[in-house]
């Protein structure tokens, strides 16, 4: 943290890869970290600082297991982000999986047990 500006930046090791411009970090997980920038919304950006995601509105960010992203919004309700396919949930998902064509296939279920 930039202790004159406030402001947060990124590290790897003791390599700096983003100069402080977060006003938040709130969690980091891989090459990803989830912050607060400058105007106010919320993202998932990559060690360089390319946002990857963009959100208007939200009071916490965190990285889950299985390539998912809980967000609370500013009203504290929970929804989730599937990181590789960028939709979005209102409940936590729950992995599930079936033999198929003589393989075990991994998917995701909503909260009904479906796949999507």
């Amino acid at each position: 943290m930039n202790k004159r500006s406030g402001l947060w930046g990124l590290k790897r090791g003791n390599r700096m890869t983003m100069m402080p411009q977060y006003r938040e970090v709130f969690d980091i997980c891989g090459n990803r970290a989830a912050v607060r920038l400058e105007d106010g919304r919320v993202s998932v950006v990559d060690d360089s600082g390319k946002p990857e995601i963009i959100i208007d509105r939200g009071r916490r960010l965190r990285f889950m297991k299985g390539e998912l992203l809980g967000v609370t919004g500013d009203d504290g309700t929970d929804s989730y982000i599937d990181l590789k396919t960028s939709r979005t949930y209102r409940e936590k998902l729950g992995s599930v999986f079936l033999w198929w064509r003589g393989l075990w296939q991994r998917g995701i279920a909503e909260g009904g047990g479906n796949l999507p």
